[in-house]
């Protein structure tokens, strides 16, 4: 795991973090009481028993502590059996609803004081399908148009890196703006909880040195193969939600469902090329690429590209390229979408900006070659996957040794 962690951090400038490490612990107090959440899994099974720990301390007595909880932001409706005594350790076992989220927080009265701590949260799995690298491509929430995001999955670690391409909320200070985020950690089963970063201060298609920031957390949960909801925290911004998400492509859950047992015919450009591509020498920028190859004719490529212009206050342009696919070559147009709001479903506008053609050389290496319309941008980029190891699907249906 710690070269994996290295290749990533030396690619896009990323931190990593396991995928059972607890969140921040949620602490409340007044005067010399305080009571803070000691133990919370970050995520449960549908239906399964979990158990939440806090301790109170500084308190002569405790009229009552308890847990409140509900299945949505601001909503603990639900609370468990009232505890008394004094400072010390209090744990309840309760059960998880069947999907979603659980939102919580620890209510107390101490010495006729009565405080809540913070509102946190568990992730619930389901019956769903495990988490495979048919599970790579492109998503996206269904009452937002216009945004969505992007998914690799190396399985041998079992890691995932994410990007989200949306746009600054409404209430900020650069409104409606594009904006994009990327994601990594580790899944276990249908769940992966991921860390979520912001990065700044890059020139499109130019080696000009990015800072990358955590900002966030998100965690997605996969019903099957194409349906699933991701959970997002984003702290500097003090948003958090959640929202469905199915595949953008219609049928591109092939691949995941033959990874179960169904069989998969495998084209020249196939369904393995799917996930995080870039070129080495512009660190900070990238692609995300979603192929879906079918035999009976229809070959189509979906294509993320996160980069960076002159038109919003962050710097961050993201653009989208899609079209047919013939034997190792995409020639594809691009498109840029704007007006959109943060997980909004807010109307936005999609303008054709130019042309890519993208030649596999093989299952790790591509040819780029680009021309912007809007900016009079030309090149060519030598792309190579960001997740070292993420072609042996590619190979696996080629059947390369």
């Amino acid at each position: 795991m710690l070269n994996k962690q290295k290749v990533i951090v030396g690619i896009l400038l990323l931190s990593f973090t396991y995928f059972f490490a607890l969140p921040n612990l949620a602490i409340a107090g007044h005067g010399g009481l305080s009571v803070s959440v000691t133990s919370v899994p970050s995520s449960v099974a549908a239906n399964a028993s979990y158990s939440i720990s806090w301790s109170i301390s500084g308190a002569s007595s405790v009229t009552h502590t308890n847990v409140h909880w509900g299945t949505s932001p601001g909503s603990a409706g639900n609370v468990s059996p009232v505890q008394t005594g004094g400072s010390g350790s209090y744990s309840e076992t309760l059960t998880a609803p069947a999907s979603g989220t659980i939102y919580f927080f620890i209510n107390t009265d101490a010495d006729g004081t009565t405080f809540d701590t913070a509102e946190q949260t568990i992730a619930v799995g389901s019956s769903g399908a495990n988490i495979n690298a048919g599970h790579a491509g492109a998503w996206f929430n269904p009452e937002t148009s216009g945004q969505g995001q992007f998914i690799d999955v190396e399985p041998g670690e079992q890691f995932m890196f994410l990007s989200w391409f949306t746009y600054t909320d409404a209430a900020s200070d650069n409104p409606n703006e594009q904006q994009w985020y990327t994601a990594e950690g580790n899944y276990g089963g249908n769940i992966a909880e991921l860390d979520l970063f912001e990065t700044l201060g890059g020139s499109f298609d130019d080696p000009q040195k990015v800072t990358t920031s955590q900002v966030g957390e998100v965690t997605l949960i996969f019903d099957d193969c194409g349906h699933g909801q991701m959970t997002y925290i984003i702290d500097d911004e003090a948003l958090q939600g959640e929202f469905p998400l199915i595949r953008a492509i219609p049928g591109s859950d092939n691949v995941c469902e033959g990874l179960s047992g169904t069989t998969t015919q495998a084209v020249d450009i196939n369904a393995g090329m799917d996930g995080a591509w870039f070129d080495h020498n512009i660190q900070g920028q990238g692609f995300f690429i979603d192929a879906h190859p079918d035999p009976e004719g229809g070959n189509f490529i979906f294509v993320a590209w996160f980069t960076f212009g002159e038109d919003t206050a962050s710097g961050q342009r993201w653009l989208t390229a899609q079209g047919s696919i013939e034997g190792s070559i995409a020639e594809i147009d691009v498109f840029e979408t704007t007006g959109g709001s943060f997980d909004d479903p807010q109307a936005t506008s999609t303008t054709n900006v130019g042309t890519m053609s993208i030649d596999f050389a093989d299952c790790s290496n591509a040819l780029l070659t680009y021309s912007l319309t809007d900016t009079g941008a030309e090149g060519d980029m030598a792309i190579t996957r960001v997740i070292a190891g993420g072609q042996a699907l590619c190979e696996e249906l080629v059947g390369a040794d």
